[in-house]
């Protein structure tokens, strides 16, 4: 397939590429965004091999997730929402066990152009769906967000598409045993 543009090129990594490979795909853009970030906001270059290993490091631990099965315990996810342009919003979290490791990564792009607590407030419903069909019991959720992080520990009331969201996530955290809310001041 000849790639004519990064969507082209985007489709194709989904359509040529095994699910592994996509996850690989997916995690050196955002890895790379992250060193991007490290450079801009806080002038820190950071060695491409360094990012590449990284990645291979977060590969290689989801695939041991994968194989391991049933999740027991304390997940710890981080949530956090990207603007891409005229692409729109990335939106990742990140799954760990009580002792660190890592259980899960997920990565959904969308062209609606969401203010930020919007699409964090989308990442964390997206997230709270997906670890309850999966019998997880117990969550601490951490986001770089401070209005989310504190409309979901005030448990927030309203009407606008926001307050809604954060309605749904209430209802759904009903069936965790343990849930909590952390503001995580972003460090790249």
């Amino acid at each position: 397939m000849r790639v004519y543009n990064i969507l082209d090129w985007w489709e194709s990594c989904f359509l040529e590429l095994s699910e592994n490979e996509v996850a690989e795909v997916i995690t050196l853009c955002w890895a790379i965004w992250g060193a991007r970030n490290s450079l801009v906001v806080e002038g820190e270059l950071k060695e491409p091999g360094a990012v590449v290993r990284y990645v291979r490091k977060i590969g290689e631990e989801t695939l041991e997730a994968k194989a391991s099965g049933l999740w027991v315990g304390v997940m710890k996810v981080n949530v956090d929402a990207s603007f891409i342009g005229e692409l729109g919003c990335g939106l990742r979290a990140v799954v760990r066990d009580a002792g660190g490791d890592l259980i899960a990564v997920g990565v959904s792009q969308n062209k609606e152009k969401w203010d930020v607590k919007v699409a964090e407030v989308r990442d964390v419903l997206g997230l709270c769906v997906w670890l309850r069909r999966r019998g997880v019991r117990s969550i601490g959720v951490e986001g770089d967000c401070l209005q989310v992080v504190q409309a979901l520990k005030q448990k927030d009331h309203g009407f606008s598409e926001f307050h809604l969201m954060l309605e749904d996530i209430f209802h759904l955290c009903r069936d965790f045993d343990c849930v909590s809310w952390s503001f995580v001041k972003r460090r790249e």
